[in-house]
């Protein structure tokens, strides 16, 4: 007897195969919404943080790597709620969005029940076979976590504090902002980005990068200096994660600069390492121990627990110069965005500096805690626009979340992926009344901050081992900035202030190593 597909055309046969598609699909979303009964549930074609959804813009139909903040003002139902659900349609991940830092605490401590998510970990892993104290997990984490650890101390912030006084002046002198009453800045980024990648380069590896060279401008398709290979790495760390190796032979000009960078970069690095491993015996008479110095000592142990093999030392090297400048230069960038914004307040900065530093003295390392008003500025800043948005958890087994609004626990299945959303948490009107407004008063009557309050340097085991060398670099920075230099925005023909913070700081962000305005365009009239 003929089969009832021999009498179906082609054409009709595919679209039975397609609904069947589509009904089974449908019926799995239902069944995984079923798992999260209770809570808002959204569904999408893609992920937001898996190809190809993670290489599209946000928009109707995709969430994209930028949901969090494009949806900060509806992502939960309500002024209450603290979860949404997103479930996918052409895969079987389920994303537990929460701004609930009580389960955020629950996905981030010790434990093999959560893990970091394995293709962001690789997006800072360099070469992606080798963890570093970033990305490492369990024990493997404990032992990076130990060699880097002592590294980050009083005396590499003192250095760091010293060597943002004097690239300062160096970048006031290259840009000839010594010699100017106005300066117009295009994008204020491409002085921040320089001046921590020189900061990392001295204070953290001995490797100093005068202004001349990293202002170097490339010749052809070649890549001329080391901040457009960091620049070019940091933005396109996720795109370069999810490409196949074939990708770079396409004929797109990004791809292969993407690669040709990745390749520079290593080379880079690796010559540091080289020239600092055949100087050793100086260094240890000299007495230098920055983070470099820790690195290798760990390279050359005989003890498992404190030793890094060759490509831990590069993946190492390559996490702390990537991120530990990347992040800082787009915080402050951030920050001059919304002191621009906001002139009275920063007139009343610029007061608190002046009571400090009297008679015009340069800031010292023992300033840094009379400066408290700079440091309230930067913590609002992050709390406004949270450089690391998210903290991404994967649920390496069956497990349950324990929800305080909810009488029973949520179970939570294997492979679901939570998504701490500090945005979200930083936008919660109940703990941050008014949260649209940037008002750094919020932390003036903190003496001490917490944890909780550092939590834009993340949370748990993974959290920012360099917290305090970023804060002594922007708060020197801003320093000197705001005691010399009165900024403004750069405002197009009839904008007002309000259009230029929807323009540049809300709908114009890039999503790389950080989260940030593309461009902050600025205007320093001298005091």
């Amino acid at each position: 007897m003929d089969s009832i597909t021999s009498h179906l055309e082609p054409h009709r046969l595919l679209g039975v195969a397609l609904s069947i598609l589509i009904v089974y699909r449908i019926h799995m979303v239902l069944q995984r919404g079923n798992s999260f009964a209770g809570l808002p549930i959204r569904v999408f074609p893609f992920a937001p943080y898996r190809p190809p959804g993670v290489l599209l813009p946000c928009f109707r139909f995709n969430p994209g790597i930028e949901y969090p903040w494009k949806f900060r003002k509806d992502l939960y139902q309500g002024k209450t709620g603290t979860f949404a659900a997103l479930a996918l349609f052409f895969c079987n991940d389920v994303f537990l969005f929460t701004r609930d830092l009580r389960v955020i605490r629950q996905a981030t401590g010790p434990g093999r029940v959560w893990g970091k998510d394995e293709s962001f970990a690789l997006a800072e892993n360099f070469p992606s076979s080798a963890a570093n104290v970033a990305t490492a997990e369990d024990e493997e984490h404990t032992r990076h976590r130990r060699i880097m650890s002592p590294a980050f101390n009083d005396e590499l912030y003192r250095d760091v504090w010293a060597q943002g006084v004097k690239k300062f002046g160096e970048l006031s002198n290259f840009a000839s902002w010594t010699t100017s009453t106005c300066v117009t800045i295009e994008d204020f980024q491409n002085f921040t980005s320089k001046f921590t990648l020189s900061i990392m380069a001295k204070a953290g590896f001995d490797i100093d990068l005068p202004w001349e060279a990293l202002a170097e401008t490339k010749k052809d398709d070649a890549v001329a200096n080391i901040w457009e290979v960091f620049e070019i790495v940091g933005a396109n760390v996720i795109t370069a994660c999810v490409l196949p190796s074939w990708a770079e032979y396409l004929p797109v000009k990004l791809l292969k600069n993407i690669f040709r960078c990745r390749r520079k970069l290593r080379e880079i690095l690796g010559d540091a390492i080289t020239k600092r491993q055949t100087s050793s015996r100086l260094l240890a008479q000299t007495g230098k121990r920055d983070i470099l110095t820790h690195i290798l000592q760990a390279n050359g142990s005989n003890t498992y627990g404190t030793k890094l093999n060759d490509d831990e030392v590069m993946s190492n090297t390559f996490v702390m110069f990537l991120t530990g400048h990347e992040t800082s230069a787009t915080a402050l960038a951030v920050i001059i965005g919304w002191l621009a914004l906001h002139q009275k307040l920063q007139e009343t900065l610029y007061t608190a500096i002046n009571s400090v530093l009297i008679d015009g003295r340069p800031p010292t390392f023992d300033d840094y805690g009379s400066l408290k008003p700079v440091l309230d500025c930067i913590m609002e800043s992050l709390r406004l626009l949270p450089i690391a948005p998210i903290i991404l958890r994967e649920a390496k087994e069956n497990t349950i979340l324990t929800i305080p609004e909810r009488t029973k626990p949520l179970v939570v299945p294997k492979g679901t992926m939570l998504v701490g959303d500090l945005t979200g948490l930083n936008y919660d009107p109940d703990k941050y009344p008014d949260p649209e407004r940037f008002d750094p008063s919020r932390w003036s009557s903190k003496s001490e901050l917490t944890m909780e309050d550092y939590i834009a340097f993340g949370l748990g085991i993974h959290a920012c081992l360099g917290r305090k060398f970023a804060l002594h670099e922007m708060v020197c920075f801003l320093t000197l900035l705001v005691r010399g230099w009165q900024i403004q925005p750069i405002l197009k023909d009839g904008e007002t202030d309000e259009g230029w913070r929807k323009r540049v700081m809300e709908d114009n962000m890039h999503v790389g190593i950080s989260t940030g305005p593309r461009v902050v365009p600025v205007t320093l009239i001298r005091r």
